[in-house]
């Protein structure tokens, strides 16, 4: 995490024209946050990969403007199977979209009493 704080910290200050940024890394949303908070800038549209609750203070202060996550277990489910299939029958899937459920939580939704995991499916 803190890794995450120092780059977004340099990169706000290189960067101060920066309107954006897009957290990526499932492991780090906090740190993007914190250091987002930290800057002061409150001009700045942050979205975060990963709903936890962890990031309710940065809805409530006004930090943080979207949260999304996927369905792990499917991603890692169809990738493990396309895997077995091929190293054990040498099956050879023809590669097709692989669509998850996406779980959203955005600033304008956000309720006090709710913890991040109730959010929206798209």
């Amino acid at each position: 995490m803190e890794d995450a704080v120092r780059s977004v910290r340099e990169v706000l200050r290189a960067h101060p024209d920066v309107a954006a940024v897009y957290c990526a890394d499932e492991t780090s949303p906090e740190g993007v946050c914190r250091a987002v908070k930290e800057s002061g800038r409150k001009d700045l549209y942050l979205v975060v990969h990963e709903l936890r609750d962890a990031l309710i203070p940065y809805f409530e202060d006004g930090t943080l403007d979207v949260a999304m996550d996927q369905d792990l277990f499917f991603q890692g489910y169809n990738t493990e199977e396309h895997l077995f299939n091929d190293l054990v029958h040498s099956w050879r899937a023809v590669p097709l979209p692989s669509h998850t459920t996406l779980r959203y939580a955005a600033k304008e939704d956000y309720d006090n009493s709710a913890q991040l995991s109730r959010y929206k499916t798209a």
